[in-house]
């Protein structure tokens, strides 16, 4: 480690190594790493700036973004996080819950729900409901996609999250390929803590392959993947 180099650095730095990805230096000036997962491209960006005004007296923040290309269909685009608070007490609760007193989780959850704000979107999903606040340009599509309950799983599994398309020539996916292809849109993870080590990339992953495969079912993605590197 060198002497101006952080932990946090030197964790990314290994996360790349491991991942065995093809280095791509892009136009903000930053180097990107490109996986090819089952003939999808798979971007994993660096200390990418994050989206939105900047917090008063600290500068832009950094996020590390795991993205794949795809090529949308339609214009469908949604935004999912774990809500502040109570979508956070949720996981902590669900993973820590033990049923050796005979009560699952799911009927804990239904005792408690009573004393929950009702969701933005109540699809009908029990806890996920509660879990995420989740923007969208069209909750009928949204149901949809989010319909299987282990696509819903490997979401709920991971310990921070956000997920989300995204369709915008100013966009996050653009600042990477400026001669960008009409069509190409994005799906991608975003952490600002990033994640741990290449074990918890992998599972990142697979949700994104999974979310991939949840967009071509339902029409809004083509089973094609594009090629843009």
């Amino acid at each position: 480690m060198g002497l101006f180099t952080s932990r946090t650095q030197v964790a990314k730095r290994e996360i790349v190594s491991a991942l065995a990805g093809t280095s791509v230096l892009t136009p903000p000036g930053h180097t990107i790493v490109v996986n090819d997962i089952d003939g999808w491209s798979v971007i994993f960006d660096v200390d990418s700036p994050e989206e939105g005004p900047p917090p008063i007296f600290f500068g832009p923040r950094k996020v590390s973004r795991i993205g794949m290309p795809f090529t949308a269909r339609d214009g469908f685009v949604w935004d999912l996080k774990r809500r502040r608070l109570v979508g956070d007490k949720i996981y902590e609760r669900r993973t820590k819950w033990s049923t050796a007193a005979g009560v699952s989780w799911a009927q804990e959850f239904e005792r408690i729900r009573p004393q929950l704000k009702p969701p933005a979107i109540a699809f009908g999903f029990g806890d996920f409901d509660h879990e995420f606040t989740i923007e969208t340009n069209d909750e009928a599509r949204l149901h949809e996609l989010f319909e299987p309950r282990a696509f819903r799983d490997l979401i709920q599994e991971q310990p921070t999250i956000r997920l989300k398309t995204e369709q915008d020539e100013k966009g996050w996916m653009a600042s990477l390929v400026p001669e960008l292809r009409e069509g190409v849109a994005a799906l991608f993870f975003q952490d600002r803590a990033l994640l741990r080590d290449a074990a918890d990339v992998r599972s990142v992953h697979m949700l994104l392959r999974a979310a991939i495969d949840r967009l071509v079912a339902i029409g809004s993605a083509d089973a094609k993947p594009p090629r843009i590197f």
